[in-house]
Formats: C-alpha cells, structure tokens, sequence
C-alpha cells in the first residue's frame, strides 16, 4: 500500500512540475482558448457571465443586471438605510427599483475591449415615489450605476490593466497592484459617464471547465515538447 503510494505520489508531482515548466505559456493559451470560443458566436454577449454586480463594497447597496445574450437585460437595485428612521419606519429605509435594458450590438476595439452604447432604459414605479409597510419605508429610485448612462466598455479576462479605465478599476474587487491582466474569470461593463464598473465572474461550472481544458491543452505542449 505504501508502494502504491509513493508511485501515485511520484506520478502527481511529476505533473505538477511539467505544469510548472508550462506556466509561462498559461496566459497565451488561455488567451487563444477564449478567443476561439468568442469567435464561433453571434454576440460578445453569448461568452459573458450571465450576473453583473455594482456594489459600494460596504453597507446593503448594490446594482445586479442579468444579462442575455442579444445584450438585453434585467435589473434590481436596493440600497437599506438602517438610520433613515421615522414614527411609521423605525426599522430604516429601503431605496429600490426594477429596471430592463438593451444594449447596442458591440463593437470591437481590440482583443479584449468592446464598446457598446444603452439603447434604453426603462423603470418600475416612478423615483421619488414611497410607500410604507412592515416598520419599514420603501422609496422608489434611480439604478445606482447607471448615472448618465450612455457609452459602456467591455472589458475581457486578460485584458491589460494599462487598457483598463481607472474608474472600472476603483469598483474592481481584486488587488490590482498584484495583476498585469484582468483575472481569468473576470469581465468588466464600465458605464463612462457615470463612471461604475459592474463585475461579471464565470459561473464554477464554466471556470471549472475552461482550467481544465487549459491544463490538457498545457498538458498536450510540454508532452509535444
């Protein structure tokens, strides 16, 4: 049993090491994975992640957008005020809307970067509006992040941080000081006016799957070599 181990042990970090003498070669493979896999569709919107998120990264306010593929979407904000209190409201203030959109048909800049404009925009419930129920005020609103919302940039993983707006890069939740690249499994959508980045993160099933190809692809070079 022990020999046995040792074997599968051995096994296991021999490949470790061929995947290690790979590495230089991940971020072109994973390049060329991705774009191969954006070439064969009708829309940029197809290879996206379906969730996209705004969010202050403090407190209960956030944007979420849904995307599909022809580029229409739809959209929850909510932003709960606990110290927004009155008579009627003592357990705080709740600003919210439901909001659908469309997008433009995108046009490419480079390998990474899109641009598309918000063809429109259309709100539940009329801003300013509110209403009370359960201890609690609720008030219609405004999408937070989609202030003056006209032109949006795409951004793909691998794309160069030196290509990336630096107000995508405040709303991003990853160390930027520690990457060159956009993250593997990160997509940006930058609203220019308003200047708010939403993240998109691939589900664990595609990212899953899309490692996995990567390694037997690496795999397949350092046996070719």
């Amino acid at each position: 049993m022990l020999k046995n181990f040792k074997r599968i042990f051995s096994i296991v970090l021999a490949f470790g090491l061929s995947m290690n003498l790979c590495a230089c070669k991940n971020s072109m493979m994973s390049r060329s994975l991705n774009h191969r896999e954006i070439d064969t569709l009708d829309s940029i919107f197809e290879s996206m992640p379906k969730d996209f998120y705004f969010s202050s990264g403090a407190g209960a306010l956030e944007t979420h957008i849904e995307m599909k593929a022809d580029g229409s979407f739809i959209g929850r904000y909510h932003n709960w005020e606990m110290g927004e209190i009155g008579d009627n409201y003592p357990d705080g203030t709740i600003y919210s809307c439901s909001f659908t959109g469309q997008f433009c048909t995108p046009e490419q800049i480079d390998e990474y970067r899109y641009v598309t404009k918000l063809e429109f925009l259309e709100i539940e419930g009329t801003p300013g509006n509110e209403y009370y129920e359960d201890n609690m005020r609720y008030v219609y609103s405004e999408p937070y992040g989609f202030e003056d919302a006209d032109e949006f940039f795409i951004y793909l993983p691998g794309c160069p941080l030196n290509d990336v707006s630096e107000g995508f890069l405040f709303w991003a939740f990853f160390h930027t000081q520690m990457q060159e690249t956009l993250p593997l499994e990160y997509y940006g959508l930058y609203n220019v006016g308003g200047e708010a980045g939403f993240v998109g993160v691939a589900d664990v099933i595609t990212l899953a799957v899309k490692y996995h190809n990567i390694l037997l692809a690496q795999a397949s070079v350092c046996c070719d070599n």
